[in-house]
């Protein structure tokens, strides 16, 4: 199972190729900051929710997940999830030095706060999208 520790570690990322049993393709991935950098395996699996916290001291995130299969590297979720982070950093980059530049300092502050959290639900609604596909 996937583990982090304040970010470091090991985490899945991707859902793609759903059934109706609710499993579906994932990447393990090595994190740097919740940052994906080198993926291990694809596998197959379902997710069962929330495991009981390890540690009293830091931040660490642990899920339950069935693994049904490991498959060869997905290349295609591997490629999409270095897509979305570096979109994702480059957003971020843009709304902060944009924000920056501007003259009135209310609007500026909420730009540079709010801007870099607009990109977050794209993996959300690209999921939904995906179920409903293989529902209808």
């Amino acid at each position: 199972m996937p583990y982090t520790l304040n970010g470091i570690g090991t985490r899945y990322y991707g859902k793609r190729d759903f059934r109706a049993d609710g499993s579906y393709i994932t990447t393990e991935w090595v994190t740097l900051i919740y940052i994906p950098l080198i993926p291990f395996c694809s596998l197959r699996v379902r997710h069962l929710g929330p495991a009981e916290p390890r540690f009293a001291i830091g931040v660490g995130s642990s899920d339950m997940y069935e693994i049904y299969e490991r498959t060869a590297l997905n290349w295609r979720q591997v490629l999409y999830t270095y897509g979305f982070a570096s979109f994702a950093a480059t957003w971020t980059v843009l709304m902060l030095s944009f924000g920056a530049g501007m003259k009135e300092a209310a609007l500026a502050m909420s730009l540079m706060l709010l801007g870099p959290w607009l990109a977050a639900p794209i993996p959300w609604l690209l999921r939904r999208y995906a179920r409903r596909h293989l529902r209808g």
